[in-house]
């Protein structure tokens, strides 16, 4: 099959085009103003998709060339096997609210996100490093603990079960496929890897939901076992690589 990609200055987009033998017209809609160049996940290879049909939509709100990925509407894109997210994984997930609805991000609900969250982890030795709830979507950074045991799907799968009934009661659902990045040897780097965090942790701020160098009340780190990690204190990276490396579990 034909293979395309697609490169995207935007930061709202839509392609529209027809594909495949019976040229079904697919929809197509991503919000990537949260991915910088270089922390992106590799060029999304879309198959019997002929560029010059979509359409594409541009509406440039920021420099730089991104490479974005794109959730299908209809049916399911090509997706990692499940050994990308086991182990010693390093993965970047977003959870889009459907809709981008908002409304149902309040202290309360981050406290039970939180405590939720350990749970998962703790049950697949996990820890976020990065967690940031915005108003109609959440990132979290998360990375393996255990070579042999560590499941970032399950991990996944079960937060977001335990999540679905509050959300419920508060007329939201996340969308049933989330959007994940496999970060890259390089990108692991601990130079590489910090930047990656702190621009997720500046996303409220180029959002206007605060002032530069103010906090932002929905975010954290989620590490089981060390509830007092501030993570925009001076020292956090230093006291959160440190906590890592004790945890790591590696086979001879």
């Amino acid at each position: 099959m034909e293979t395309e990609t697609v490169n995207c200055q935007a930061e709202l987009w839509q392609a529209r085009g027809k594909c495949g033998g019976e040229r079904e017209r697919v929809d197509w809609e991503y919000d990537c103003h949260n991915h910088p160049s270089g922390l992106v996940p590799p060029v999304l290879k879309i198959h019997s998709l002929t560029l010059a049909a979509t359409g594409l939509l541009l509406s440039n709100s920021s420099a730089g060339r991104y490479v974005c990925p794109m959730e299908k509407r209809k049916g399911n894109l090509p997706r990692l096997d499940r050994s990308a997210y086991r182990g010693l994984a390093y993965v970047h997930w977003v959870f889009n609210i459907e809709g981008r609805k908002r409304g149902w991000l309040d202290t309360e609900f981050f406290l039970r996100f939180q405590l939720l969250a350990v749970h998962a982890f703790l049950r697949q030795k996990i820890v976020a490093p990065c967690v940031c709830l915005m108003p109609d979507h959440m990132h979290m950074v998360l990375i393996g603990c255990d070579e042999n045991g560590s499941d970032q799907k399950i991990a996944v799968e079960f937060l977001r079960k335990q999540l679905k009934p509050i959300l419920t009661k508060k007329s939201v659902n996340i969308q049933r496929t989330p959007y994940d990045h496999v970060l890259r040897q390089e990108e692991r780097d601990r130079d590489s890897f910090e930047n990656h965090a702190a621009y997720i942790l500046d996303n409220p701020m180029r959002a206007g939901l605060v002032d530069d160098g103010e906090s932002w009340s929905y975010e954290c780190a989620i590490v089981p076992g060390y509830p007092d990690l501030d993570i925009r204190a001076a020292d956090y990276w230093d006291k959160f690589w440190r906590i890592y490396q004790g945890k790591l579990l590696v086979l001879a």
